[in-house]
């Protein structure tokens, strides 16, 4: 009888260090299936989140594929019902339809909201410059005061389906007010095996627009180049400056978001970085 109460109890055991683990990544609404949510959507589906897409269309072939491709509890539905659903929301929405579809998704108490839009219109040169005066995802803050937003400066799909397509893994730079959204969003990144940068303050989001324009410079230039960035784990600067003795610790010195760890140590400061 002891025999038997100790197998039912090591197997009721067993059951609920599996519902633990699967519990372990949260449910992320991606509002958008096009080219960069739909890749989004797939591959995090794959490293085991639960996506739930949000689409203009949910009976859309495309949209329904999706969920096929997306891993077990992969759903489609309304652009609200999706945001309502999750703990993570992507945006991946372009502008400006992405002003609309946010002021419209409903409450989102404590949710974590990732812009990945960028606000860009067609300048009287040609090249293309920036519809707004602070950032998007400084607009849907002010919008969603109780949310906490943030912008994620994501690669091209092709980067998400295949980040060593470049040769090495890209990297993705996080701007945002919010220590514990920040570390959930940076793992999010590194489990797409892309490299999760801290960019600082949500107001930041503003330059991370501001270097997608500079993204877009050769291609609207019709050049057969194209610009990445790859954060390196050394640099000259560390070596040879301590910024703060000149400018100061930033507000948030004490309490940094903490990173997942990279697949490579940093570089110590050799020789040949050390000025004299």
């Amino acid at each position: 009888m002891k025999r038997i109460t100790l197998t039912v109890l090591s197997a009721v055991l067993a059951l609920g260090s599996i519902n633990v683990l699967a519990g372990d990544k949260e449910t992320i609404a991606v509002i958008g299936t096009g080219d960069l949510g739909g890749s989004l959507g797939v591959m995090l589906g794959k490293s085991g989140y639960t996506i739930v897409y949000g689409s203009r269309d949910p009976s859309r072939d495309a949209a329904k594929k999706l969920v096929e491709q997306s891993g077990e509890g992969a759903s489609v539905t309304t652009q609200q019902e999706a945001a309502q659903a999750a703990e993570i929301i992507l945006l991946a929405v372009p502008w400006p339809p992405v002003e609309q579809v946010a002021q419209n998704i409903g409450g989102l108490e404590n949710k974590i909201v990732v812009n990945l839009s960028y606000p860009y219109q067609v300048g009287d040169d040609g090249y293309l410059e920036s519809g707004v005066e602070t950032s998007i995802a400084e607009m849907i803050q002010a919008w969603h005061p109780e949310a906490k937003v943030l912008m994620a400066g994501f690669p091209g799909a092709f980067l998400i389906d295949d980040p060593m397509a470049m040769g090495g893994p890209p990297t993705v730079a996080i701007a945002g007010d919010d220590r514990e959204a920040k570390e959930m969003v940076a793992r999010l990144i590194a489990d797409l095996g892309l490299v999760p940068f801290d960019a600082g303050p949500t107001r930041h989001s503003r330059y991370l627009e501001a270097m997608g324009l500079l993204y877009m410079v050769p291609l609207s230039q019709g050049r057969e180049e194209g610009l990445e960035v790859f954060l390196h784990r050394s640099s000259y600067w560390p070596c040879n400056w301590d910024a703060t003795a000149d400018y100061g610790k930033v507000s948030d010195s004490e309490d940094l978001a903490k990173l997942p760890p990279r697949a490579t140590p940093p570089v110590p400061c050799s020789e040949q970085l050390v000025w004299e």
